[in-house]
């Protein structure tokens, strides 16, 4: 019984890992050579550009990054009179 919760563990550790690295696996630039290969791998744009200068191909806004979610302001106070 003790193994079974220990793998059981280890497999959700495992899981919850393996997501955390494929977010991660996303930057935000691609470069699309010019046969049409698509490296997206790169955190700038000027990392992205300094990568094609002499293969060729252009720089573009990776479609499958969505940014880090933006933390959510609390609301302004509210009054304690009503007016």
């Amino acid at each position: 019984m003790m193994r079974i919760l220990i793998a059981a563990l280890f497999a959700v550790a495992n899981i919850a890992f393996v997501q955390r690295a494929a977010r991660a696996a996303k930057p935000p630039w691609c470069l699309i050579t010019s046969a049409g290969c698509e490296r997206c791998r790169y955190n700038s744009l000027d990392e992205c550009l300094r990568d094609r200068v002499g293969g060729g191909g252009f720089c573009n806004p990776n479609p499958r990054y969505h940014g880090e979610a933006k933390p959510r302001r609390p609301p302004p106070p509210r009054s304690r009179y009503r007016h």
